[in-house]
């Protein structure tokens, strides 16, 4: 059995958090080569032409302890986006004391603060599970599973549901109260661990959650993506969730198109003062990807600034790696990502067609 790490001490480093994200990946799916196939969440090509988890959305993004953080993710193929509700549900995801395919399995960390008791109970038992029977992760007859050996010992804190394509976590109460004000109000970042398994492939994603005192107008809140459009004009888009909703789009082949997002400049949070610099708002960065073809940016900059110093669009182009044109008829998945630098993140999709060329 391993023996339990100790608690790290608040602001344990990233590096640290990925290790120990391993090993629970490992012990969730029995995967002995995690530290081969352990790989960011963002792989640097915006070509989807794999099963990846592009982005993974905490609502709020920054919480107050004892609050509820909702979370989901963006999962895509290379057709495009994978349903959600294709990641099976705490029904079936551990049928016969193992994990099933597809499975989403969510795991909230605490960041040890000295003297907090809310660090040292931290991995109280899930409702509807039995005690652990083995001291490991696999289930015993009563269907109980134990994550506290996984390296990261009483820290650990499964969601509810623990798997499925959404969750909610119910962060502790009084996990800052053993800290003075000031600290309460600076917070701590907790960690959420997404493992995922689908056909056969296995990713874990990592995101970060502040859990602070400050009142809510001054926690960061998620972007939002309100439409998108292409060389000017409205296309409809859709999100997992309502994938029927993303009606086709005709581009013409062999032509660079532009994309466009569209930020609610109202979600655009102001940042803190700085003294001797204008007041402004958050900078949005809007990742692009796509199934076929490629970008002419992998990424536009929405500013924050009054007035506003907004990066180009890019223009979506309709040719493979090689430079070969993509053939007409051929169906494209767009996807944009916003992304503020304080673990905000919203994402909205279109599909195109290739129609003829123009004349």
């Amino acid at each position: 059995m391993m023996q339990s790490l100790p608690r790290p001490p608040l602001g344990v480093t990233l590096t640290t958090h990925i290790l120990r994200a391993c090993v629970v990946f490992a012990l969730l799916f029995g995967a002995s080569g995690c530290f081969d196939s352990c790989q960011p969440p963002f792989p640097p090509s915006n070509q989807i032409d794999k099963f990846r988890i592009l982005a993974v959305q905490l609502d709020p993004p920054e919480a107050t302890p004892g609050e509820a953080v909702k979370a989901k993710f963006l999962s895509v193929n290379a057709q495009g986006l994978v349903n959600p509700s294709e990641f099976l549900d705490i029904t079936k995801c551990f049928a016969d004391g193992g994990v099933a395919d597809p499975t989403a399995i969510w795991v909230g960390c605490l960041p040890g603060v000295d003297g907090n008791p809310a660090a040292t109970n931290a991995c109280g038992q899930i409702p509807g599970f039995g005690p652990p029977s083995d001291g490991g992760t696999q289930g015993g007859s009563d269907g109980g599973f134990n994550f506290a050996d996984g390296g990261f010992g009483d820290q650990f804190q499964l969601f509810f549901p623990p798997c499925g394509g959404t969750s909610t976590w119910s962060t502790p109460s009084d996990y800052l109260d053993s800290l003075p004000a000031d600290k309460q109000r600076e917070g701590a970042e907790a960690l959420v661990v997404l493992a995922t398994l689908y056909k056969g492939q296995q990713q874990v994603s990592l995101k970060s959650v502040t859990l602070s005192t400050k009142p809510k107008s001054e926690q960061n809140t998620n972007p939002s993506l309100t439409g998108m459009s292409i060389d000017g004009k409205t296309a409809d888009t859709c999100r997992p969730e309502d994938p029927s909703a993303c009606r086709l789009v005709i581009v013409p082949a062999e032509k660079d198109v532009e994309v466009q997002a569209i930020v609610d400049t109202s979600r655009q949070d102001p940042l803190p003062p700085e003294e001797g610099k204008p007041a402004k708002n958050e900078d949005i960065t809007i990742e692009w990807f796509a199934t076929q073809g490629s970008f002419s940016f992998r990424r536009t900059i929405r500013s924050g600034e009054t007035p506003p110093n907004h990066s180009p669009w890019p223009k979506w182009q309709p040719y493979d790696f090689t430079g070969k044109p993509l053939p007409q008829g051929m169906e494209v998945q767009i996807i944009g990502i916003a992304r503020d630098r304080r673990g905000g993140v919203d994402w909205l999709s279109l599909r195109i067609v290739l129609g003829p060329k123009e004349q």
